[in-house]
């Protein structure tokens, strides 16, 4: 366990409230960061830059209580020229057309003393997805999954250099790199239906990536391509076709020998993909702190006996290889027992590099927090941990009085 403390995220501050572009539209930039935010204590604000569909209910919103995110769309305005070297064209909000809500952001925080964030969502796009399918993650099946945009792809890694660039010429604070690795099988698609019970093992199958991108860099790293792709065809032919799955494993798990060497490349093409977009982000502002935002907590949350490191090493993510190519870490700790909060933010702090920073992102209401009391647990579990600062996801979906909540427990750690 991680027993030193890490230098906190100085330039950036030490909290975020993450909000959703429709929050400030509705309710208004100045509300949001001189009324609630400001009472919460906060000071940052991250906005979605970009984002993908999504339905939520919105508890305060002084316009509408049910909002659906547009599929795949960016809340600024792009420059196309950006874009010229790949298919893939970024689509403005119609929540957005008529202003750049991110630069509005960006200004309004500045002149309040507050730090920005954008909020960028990558490879999760099924706009894009379903545009340019031979663009995305293709199963052992030849079936691809719209939903997510394969990092292997150059027309892919060319369009998230180039929408990372564009989002960092507002001059955010700090970005946010979100689904910027390999996306699940199952992510929640409308009217997503499974009739068959899957498993981790199932799904972490499913969800394998066999684009001729993904196929061409595992034979350059001397990958039976063909006999492991039939392998994974096979068993989870067998697995979805026998009464007693677990008994029809031959693959066993990610350590198999011809499985272990293919997701190693997984894990290098999503670093470099990382890399390459944080220096593009340094190279447009030096001074812009980069911090992946890795989700693998909301999924690990739903499954005691499986820890979120291990969700994200399995999506490409190799978070012990991360130091001197981010600025920092968010992980997302939705979990209600404060065990299991040092526990996942501790796997993480042993994992990065010791200089750079992590920061924890909580749900600062039921059923994760109950109380004031309970939010302050949490936070200091978190920082004992090794956590530096904290994000509080999110603004719209959080009753006002959590923001009292978040109030006090900062005061308290």
């Amino acid at each position: 366990m991680w027993s030193g403390r890490s230098e906190p995220f100085s330039d950036i501050g030490r909290s975020v409230a993450l909000t959703f572009a429709v929050d400030l539209a509705d309710e208004g930039i100045s509300a949001v960061l001189d009324n609630p935010v400001h009472r919460g204590g906060l000071d940052g604000i991250a906005v979605t830059a970009s984002y993908h569909s999504a339905k939520d209910l919105l508890v305060h919103n002084p316009i509408r209580r049910i909002f659906f995110h547009e599929s795949g769309v960016v809340y600024f305005r792009p420059d196309d020229a950006l874009y010229a070297s790949t298919p893939l064209r970024p689509v403005q909000a119609a929540l957005a057309t008529k202003r750049d809500l991110v630069q509005e952001t960006v200004h309004a925080a500045a002149a309040r003393g507050m730090r920005s964030w954008a909020w960028v969502v990558f490879l999760h796009n099924s706009r894009l997805g379903l545009q340019h399918p031979e663009l995305c993650i293709e199963t052992a099946y030849g079936d691809r999954l719209v939903h997510s945009l394969c990092p292997s792809q150059r027309s892919v890694q060319r369009y998230c250099v180039a929408l990372a660039t564009d989002v960092t010429r507002r001059h955010p604070d700090a970005v946010y790199l979100e689904a910027l690795a390999f996306m699940p099988f199952d992510h929640g698609w409308h009217h997503e239906r499974i009739a068959t019970v899957l498993d981790r093992w199932d799904r972490f199958l499913l969800g394998l990536c066999f684009c001729t991108a993904c196929l061409n860099v595992a034979r350059d790293a001397d990958v039976d391509t063909e006999r492991l792709r039939w392998l994974v065809r096979r068993e989870l032919d067998t697995r979805l076709s026998t009464e007693d799955a677990s008994a029809a494993t031959e693959l066993g798990g990610p350590d198999h020998p011809m499985l272990a060497p293919f997701l190693a490349t997984r894990r290098l093409t999503v670093t470099r993909l990382i890399a390459d977009v944080a220096a593009a982000i340094h190279r447009e502002h030096s001074a812009t702190h980069v911090v992946l935002l890795d989700d693998s907590g909301a999924s690990a949350a739903a499954s005691p006996d499986i820890r979120a490191v291990d969700v994200a090493a399995m999506h490409g993510l190799d978070i012990a290889g991360l130091g001197g190519v981010v600025n920092g870490v968010a992980v997302c700790a939705y979990f209600a027992d404060a065990a299991r909060v040092a526990l996942e933010v501790g796997r993480y702090r042993d994992q990065i590099d010791t200089d750079v920073p992590l920061q924890v992102i909580v749900r600062p209401y039921a059923p994760d927090n109950s109380s004031a009391g309970a939010l302050t647990e949490t936070l200091a579990v978190a920082q004992r941990s090794g956590a530096s600062s904290y994000a509080f996801y999110n603004y719209g979906q959080m009753p006002l009085y959590a923001l009292d909540w978040v109030a006090e427990a900062l005061r308290a750690v």
